[in-house]
């Protein structure tokens, strides 16, 4: 069957088929306002050209065609309407070809949702098989004993001496070297106590082997004064840092100063 499309003023979109020829339709939400329906559509015009055609549409000159194909009331599931071409077949009977596109959102949806579940499931394995590192002092810098001291033996662990160390009162600061001596086989945590009452006042993180804390800030408020503290010095084996080693103390004066 032949059909002729018909340009009218409803017509305020075009679509272009394969070949490049344009076509004015009418969008579906105009189709609605016109009451088309089922019995009005001769035919559709698929994104993908499949199956039995029963006509083609003509444009005015004559010279440019489109395959119709048949019409389905219901569409497949990744079907979706663009619009209607206004036609007249060759009784002049006045109907519609129905131009189908793809619903992108359906087709995409479940693919778009396979992939998060994917990269979800990824991110679970990865948070849940990463080899998380020690809790290292952020604020440790790399550094040397005096003269270039160092354990020489990875039998032994070296302590650091320690005779008194001095705090800002109004700042909380303390500049002095908490250092895991190079050559040690382990981790050190350093833990500041007030000798008399055992309150914490500092703690710092993991200090691997020649590195030290040098500046440090103690949050509890000190009078101005002297001060027994206890450096308490906790280690954690090298290849698994949960494994306690032997741990020392290490009794030191504490000097609270205003600068």
């Amino acid at each position: 069957m032949k059909y002729t499309a018909i340009k009218k003023r409803v017509c305020r979109r075009v679509w272009k088929d394969k070949n490049g020829s344009e076509w004015s339709y009418m969008s579906a939400s105009s189709a609605k306002e016109k009451n088309v329906n089922h019995r009005d559509i001769v035919g559709d015009i698929p994104s993908k050209t499949k199956g039995t055609t029963v006509g083609e549409l003509y444009a005015q000159d004559g010279v440019h065609c489109c395959p119709i194909a048949e019409y389905h009331e219901k569409l497949k599931y990744s079907q979706r309407v663009k619009g209607y071409i206004p036609c007249r077949s060759e009784e002049e009977q006045e109907g519609y070809v129905r131009i189908l596109g793809t619903a992108w959102g359906k087709v995409l949806a479940p693919i778009l949702a396979a992939l998060l579940i994917l990269a979800g499931a990824i991110l679970a394995i990865w948070y849940f098989t990463r080899e998380s590192g020690p809790p290292l002092d952020e604020s440790a810098i790399a550094y040397q004993m005096p003269n270039g001291l160092k354990n020489e033996d990875p039998n032994q662990i070296m302590l650091p001496g320690f005779k008194t160390l001095t705090m800002d009162a109004q700042t909380g600061k303390v500049q002095a070297a908490l250092v895991n001596p190079e050559g040690n086989p382990c981790y050190f945590t350093y833990v500041i106590v007030l000798t008399d009452t055992q309150e914490e006042l500092y703690r710092s993180g993991l200090l691997e082997p020649g590195t030290a804390v040098t500046e440090f800030t103690i949050e509890n408020e000190l009078e101005p004064g002297s001060y027994d503290i206890e450096l308490r010095i906790e280690t954690g084996q090298l290849s698994d840092y949960t494994q306690e080693m032997n741990s020392g103390v290490v009794a030191a004066k504490l000097e609270v100063v205003e600068e």
